[in-house]
């Protein structure tokens, strides 16, 4: 799903209007009906208070509250702004209001309390992605106000307050759900906003499609719709040969099961074979462990493996940079993690990452590489700066993980929970990783969806785990029911 920014989005609206020939009043008309068919499946009628600005999400807002009305919701609406400023369709909606009643009860900001009922509902409908500057301090003082009243919020298309593309460094009403329309906004995923925005669902309320299909972001989002009918089913008479020979190297005396997490995941991504190669020397571990895995300790013919990763559990003692420097020295394309990650930093071997690698830095990890950021839109913006510059794949793990290429896209990730901050986790990801990497054909796209079934994966370990429970073993016993989604 393309993210778009605010510019695309305004014209999104303007395109919407000509090609199917209808005002912007009607359309506000559809985003207010399709939003209040959203509500209702989340809230059963009952008291509802609806604040709204003065300008087209405000115009939104008295659609719905007219809408929900003639739904049996109890409806209270208080309109922040003078009503004489307000946009031509706000104006229209407010009058239709007055002339047909729809026994809607108007309140003034003065009459709401922190300590409001907290039986009622708010919907807010305040500011829409038009904003662009700091709050006046009347606007700032009613979003504390409606942010301290402890009722459920669902906002219309975002936050009030908050910028759809940008870091916003002033006040937001915190949402604890938002109906946002055509796609959501870059500004959902940034940590700075975490208590802005909790949950968002993309409400589709008829926006061109020929519009969005042409037009261009370097910004996806990976969900469940962008990997459907992608991923290709295993033809009849294939066999192990087809699905490639991986190398691993991984592990060492106090860190064996780093070494197993990834290969049991890189087993369960649809590898042929995987090779480990070990400083732990114990390998009655592995064998026990992990029956499938074939023991390596042979460096002289790396070709003959389709893909390498390296860096889970080596450690950085001068074996593990040995280890590092003779894999960069080979010049093939490689998954770095971990250990080989800091041993590349402390050494300042960057410019010596294979071109097409890719890398997988948790926030430490990337700080050290090539410096920390002072806001999420930095850090992006650095990661496809470095993607392009060394013609690699940088994977950014976190709540939402950032895939940036060599051709400068930025791909945000959407599954996974706060259970898989656990040790272990990043090292599952890099034997998908490795998995995906032997398939026929491999491209870019193995590395979206390996991301994106780490965090699947997750997900449905919760379905029988609690997040405070989940461990990096759990993530690779599910990975098998997170394929079958995408390969039946």
């Amino acid at each position: 799903m393309k993210i778009l920014n605010n510019k695309q989005i305004k014209d999104w609206d303007k395109a919407t209007i000509l090609e199917k020939q209808i005002s912007s009043l009607e359309l506000m008309e559809k985003a207010a009906w399709e939003y209040s068919n959203w509500f209702e499946k989340h809230c059963p009628p009952q008291k509802v208070l609806i604040v709204c600005g003065i300008g087209n999400n405000g115009g939104d807002g008295l659609a719905i509250a007219r809408i929900l009305s003639s739904r049996h919701y109890e409806i209270h609406v208080c309109i922040l702004g003078d009503i004489n400023n307000g946009t031509s369709d706000f104006k229209i909606n407010y009058q239709r209001i007055l002339n047909d009643h729809y026994g809607i009860k108007f309140k003034k900001i003065s009459d709401l309390t922190d300590s409001q009922d907290n039986h009622w509902v708010m919907i807010d409908a305040l500011f829409g992605t038009g904003i662009n500057r700091p709050l006046t301090q009347e606007y700032a003082n009613a979003i504390d106000l409606f942010n301290r009243i402890k009722t459920n919020c669902y906002s219309v298309d975002l936050p009030s307050g908050l910028m759809s593309d940008e870091v916003t460094p002033w006040h937001c009403i915190e949402s604890d759900f938002i109906g946002t329309f055509g796609t959501p906004k870059l500004s959902f995923f940034m940590k700075e906003h975490e208590k802005f925005v909790k949950k968002w669902q993309v409400i589709d309320i008829g926006l061109s499609n020929q519009f969005y299909k042409n037009s261009h972001s370097p910004i996806e989002l990976l969900n469940e719709d962008f990997f459907k009918n992608r991923y290709s089913k295993r033809n009849r008479f294939a066999h192990k040969g087809n699905y490639g020979s991986g190398l691993l190297i991984a592990g060492n005396e106090t860190m064996p099961g780093a070494a197993v997490l990834a290969s049991k995941a890189a087993l369960r991504s649809g590898i042929g074979k995987v090779f480990l190669l070990s400083l732990n020397q114990n390998h009655e571990i592995f064998h026990t462990s992990c029956p499938e895995l074939i023991i390596s300790t042979d460096f002289r013919n790396l070709d003959k493996f389709q893909s390498i990763a390296i860096g889970p559990g080596i450690g950085t003692n001068q074996d593990a940079v040995n280890l590092v420097d003779k894999i960069l020295d080979s010049n093939n394309p490689i998954i770095i993690d971990a250990d080989a990650l800091n041993i590349i930093s402390s050494q300042s071997w960057q410019s010596r990452i294979p071109e097409d690698s890719i890398i997988t830095p948790h926030l430490g990890e990337f700080n050290k590489l090539f410096g920390s950021q002072s806001s999420s839109l930095d850090y992006w913006n650095s990661q496809i700066e470095f993607s392009k510059k060394l013609k690699i794949t940088i994977l950014l793990k976190g709540a939402y993980s950032s895939i940036s290429d060599k051709y400068g896209n930025l791909y945000i990730n959407s599954s996974g929970n706060p259970g898989m901050a656990t040790a272990g986790s990043g090292d599952v990801l890099t034997g998908i990783l490795l998995g995906m990497a032997c398939q026929p054909q491999f491209n870019e796209f193995y590395v979206q969806f390996a991301c994106y079934m780490h965090g699947r994966a997750a997900d449905l370990a919760l379905e029988i785990e609690s997040e405070e429970s989940l461990i990096a073993s759990d993530i690779v016993q599910y990975l098998g029911r997170a394929f079958k989604e995408f390969c039946n």
